[in-house]
């Protein structure tokens, strides 16, 4: 835990409580730590965008390149075109 822990309190549906409960007990950690994962967790999750250089946000410059082209097998091999790579 960090330095300066802030107290709150919450409530639960009882069924979520059990199964709180249940799930601390099979980890061996308090239900506090379960919780405190389970909203890091979260919050990573929540923070986590893709890379500004990931290919994927060249997407309307991909569409005008090949949009009016004709290809057959962009649904296929989209990640051929968009990422330049063989698939296979």
């Amino acid at each position: 835990m960090t330095a300066d822990p802030v107290r709150l309190q919450a409530y639960f549906p009882k069924d979520m409580y059990e199964q709180l409960r249940h799930e601390s007990l099979r980890l061996g950690l308090s239900m506090a730590e379960v919780i405190r994962q389970a909203v890091q967790e979260y919050l990573q999750k929540e923070n986590d965008v893709p890379h500004p250089e990931d290919p994927i946000w060249r997407i309307t410059e991909l569409a005008a390149t090949y949009g009016s082209s004709h290809l057959r097998d962009g649904a296929e091999n989209h990640d051929r075109y968009i990422y330049d790579e063989d698939t296979k």
